[in-house]
Parts: C-alpha cells; sequence; structure tokens
C-alpha cells in the first residue's frame, strides 16, 4: 500500500518550487461570471500552482506517494 510523502507533503513537488497561477493568483478558486458563484480555477485544476511547474520531489518522483 501507497502513503502520502512526507517530504513533499503528497504534492509531488519539491519545496518552493511551484509557480503560482496567473489566472486565480494563487487561490485555487475563481469567480464565475453572472454572480457571486466561485468555483474551482480551470487553469489550475484548484491548485493554486501553474500545472507542470515546479520540480519534481525527490523521494516519490512527483507522485505524492511512496510505499510504506
Amino acid at each position: 500500500p501507497a502513503i502520502k510523502c512526507v517530504f513533499c507533503n503528497g504534492s509531488g513537488v519539491y519545496h518552493n518550487t511551484r509557480i503560482t497561477c496567473t489566472v486565480c493568483n494563487g487561490k485555487g478558486m475563481v469567480a464565475v461570471p453572472k454572480g457571486l458563484i466561485i468555483d474551482q480555477c480551470p487553469e489550475c485544476e484548484g491548485t493554486g500552482a501553474a500545472m507542470g511547474s515546479g520540480m519534481p520531489c525527490v523521494k516519490c518522483k512527483g507522485k505524492g506517494l511512496v510505499s510504506k
């Protein structure tokens, strides 16, 4: 069974190497036009970081999980 990588806290990315999403400014949520509805950012899929940014974690090789 796999467990969350403690080195990257399950993010799959090495400490502080992610680039902030420019659409939601790192919040992971955006306001939808026509009202006060807030939805997950379509660009970063709610992560708050630009997709594909950051150096992969050396312990889990970017998967966010390690073998127990």
